[in-house]
This record gives structure tokens, C-alpha cells and sequence, in this order.
């Protein structure tokens, strides 16, 4: 079935030959033996206008089986790959890993929304004018595409395998701003999905089905 085409992982860096990307490719590499799947690497030479939204929706036009998206400071572990194609249905637009700081789940959870930080996009599914929206500068890009796709009628899990996630890597070494940014974005998010009531009528859709609620903290 479409649902079970080829996969293809993609990597956003900085800089693919810092010691940070190498513990991230080293580990999925060890990881997946023996299957087969599409990576692509994009090494942004720490360009300031870098978007990985745009690289998501490149990756969205051109992919012709789910993709797993996954930030340069994680590195995977165990089952991780297997784990997320594994739970790949029709129902299902976005599959994230548990990760190590988080607490144990005995099976997958339904989510309203989740990072992507390791995460499968099942793009198969997608309707057309789901796309990761650029207007965000760095963050809260992850929960709006998960309610758009809450939205459309398509689930988002968190599975029990889990993953090493550094956080922010190159943020912390270029010293960048990263306050700004957010601010801006949480309100970006705030208006589009909380202020509009949006939020409020999934939230009232999916009541017997989610798992649990937005944290308020990211619109309050």
C-alpha cells in the first residue's frame, strides 16, 4: 500500500563536521542496519536565513513515502526507526519518539501536539494545503503543523521508543538570541490557534481522544 513506501530521513546542520552531527549520523547509521531508506543531509553552512520549515516542505513535494525528520543534537537509540514506520497508518499524520527525559509510556499516546526533533511525517496522508508554516522564525512551527493537521482529521502520536535529545546545540554555541525568536513566535502561535478559538474547538473535537491538553504555558 502507499503507506508503506520507501522512507527518507532528513538532517538539518549547521555544520556536518562538528562533533554533534557526527554523534547524531554515527548513531542512526548503527541503528538501521540492514534497511533501506533515503537520507538527505543539508548542511547550511550556519546561514543565518536557514529555514527548516522550507527543508520540511521541500522534502513534502518531492518525497513519495513518509519522512522522518530529525534536529542534528539527537542521537537515536534501540528500535527508533522500526518503531515509527511500524505505527505508520492512514489515520496517523505525525509519529514522534518518547525521549529520554520524559517518562516512560507503555504504548503510543495520542498527543494535540508534539516536537519534531525525531519525528515521522507521514506525508502520503497529508492533504495539500498542509505545509509547515515559514512564518515562524524558530519555534512553535511543530504544534501549529500538528493542529493543522488535528485539523484536516489526521492523529499525532508519541510512541514508547525513545531518543537522546541534546537541545539546542547551535543555538548555544553561536550565542544567538533565542528569547526574540520566541517571543515572537509564541504569539505568532497564540493568535492563529488560541485568540481565534481554534485551539478551543479541537481541543472540544478530540476530548475522548487526546491524551492530555496543550501545557497553557506556551500561550498563556
Amino acid at each position: 500500500t502507499e503507506y508503506s513506501m520507501r522512507a527518507s530521513v532528513l538532517i538539518c546542520t549547521p555544520d556536518s563536521s562538528t562533533e554533534r552531527f557526527k554523534r547524531c549520523y554515527d548513531a542512526v547509521i548503527a541503528t538501521t542496519k540492514g534497511i533501506s531508506f533515503d537520507l538527505r543531509i543539508v548542511d547550511n553552512r550556519y546561514t543565518k536565513t536557514f529555514s527548516q520549515q522550507d527543508e520540511i516542505n521541500k522534502m513534502k513535494k518531492i518525497a513519495d513515502g513518509p519522512v522522518i525528520n530529525m534536529d542534528d543534537d539527537v542521537i537515536v537509540q534501540g528500535n527508533w526507526f522500526n518503531g515509527l514506520l511500524d505505527r505508520v497508518t492512514p489515520e496517523v499524520g505525525l509519529i514522534c519518539c518518547n525521549m529520554t527525559n520524559k517518562s516512560d509510556i507503555p504504548a503510543p499516546i495520542t498527543a494535540p501536539a508534539t516536537g519534531l526533533c525525531c519525528t515521522l511525517l507521514n506525508i502520503p496522508v497529508w492533504p495539500n494545503q498542509i505545509v509547515v508554516d515559514t512564518g515562524y522564525k524558530k519555534y512553535f512551527f511543530d504544534p501549529d503543523l500538528c493542529l493543522q493537521l488535528w485539523a484536516a482529521g489526521l492523529q499525532v502520536k508519541v510512541i514508547p521508543e525513545k531518543i537522546h535529545h541534546e537541545n539546542g546545540g547551535a543555538m548555544k554555541e553561536l550565542g544567538l538570541d533565542r528569547e526574540g525568536p520566541h517571543e515572537h513566535d509564541r504569539l505568532r502561535f497564540k493568535k492563529r490557534w488560541i485568540d481565534s478559538g481554534k485551539y478551543a474547538e479541537l481541543s472540544e473535537r478530540y476530548k475522548g481522544i487526546w491524551d492530555f491538553e496543550l501545557r497553557k504555558a506556551i500561550y498563556s
